[in-house]
């Protein structure tokens, strides 16, 4: 099966048969989905009228939303070639190219990127950053949701299995009904300092409860000093 790191950064993991997220919903229908997006759009006063990239940008959900939200042009890259197919099906208006984040050459510049759960795919966090950085227009921004370190070091209902890789940094393997995905987490630090080095300051730090299933299959957020995942807002430095 290879190591948990190497199957957490395969730009198809996503294409294998018991991984989908058409079982999930086709757009902002998961519990999950819904509260990144309450989160994300508080951000809208800065990409409206800008020109937007989607990093691992799944099937499109977010994409579209961000063009009914006011953004002038949205990109996504997804290295799923599943993924893409059923964006292209759903959001035909939005532009899907099935391309990994390490291969993909940008032809223009951005305003804003996005890149949600996406890191947790992507083995080297310095060489995205610079890669990002190098595409971003001056005092651009990037807007990343991120897991929470410790929430997800700790075994909850599906399972799962740990591959510790340094102080800051382990490797996951989890097993949920939809399929079993591999994800690298890192401290929020790490992102902070890669960033720094490209400069790219981070300029908001939002902790996002966990959500909890009610006995009447409703989600709720957990207490809210259980943080599942952040919000983590850069912007890059005016040179």
């Amino acid at each position: 099966m290879g190591n948990i790191r190497e199957l957490a950064t395969n730009p198809h993991q996503y294409d294998n048969k018991d991984t989908g997220w058409e079982s999930v919903g086709s757009s902002i229908e998961s519990p999950t989905r819904t509260q990144f997006w309450s989160y994300l759009r508080r951000q809208s006063s800065s990409w409206r009228e800008k020109d937007i990239i989607d990093i691992g940008s799944g099937i499109g959900w977010l994409m579209d939303l961000v063009l009914k939200e006011g953004a002038k042009s949205v990109v996504g890259i997804e290295p799923s070639r599943r993924n893409c197919e059923l964006a292209r099906s759903l959001y035909p208006h939005v532009t899907s190219l099935n391309v990994s984040f390490e291969d993909y050459i940008p032809d223009r510049k951005f305003d804003v990127g996005f890149a949600v759960m996406s890191f947790v795919h992507i083995g080297d966090i310095d060489e995205a950053f610079k890669k990002i950085s190098g595409f971003l227009n001056p005092r651009g921004e990037l807007i990343a949701i991120v897991p929470d370190y410790d929430y997800f070091h700790t075994s909850r209902n599906y399972d799962v299995t740990f591959e510790e890789l340094d102080g800051e940094e382990y490797a996951t393997l989890i097993k949920r009904p939809h399929g079993t995905l591999a994800d690298i987490v890192r401290a929020t630090e790490k992102y902070s300092r890669a960033a720094e080095r490209y400069g790219m300051s981070l300029l908001e730090d939002t902790s996002i409860p966990a959500l909890q299933k009610t006995p009447a299959g409703d989600y709720t957020t957990e207490t809210l000093d259980v943080i599942a995942t952040h919000l983590l807002r850069f912007q890059k430095i005016q040179i």
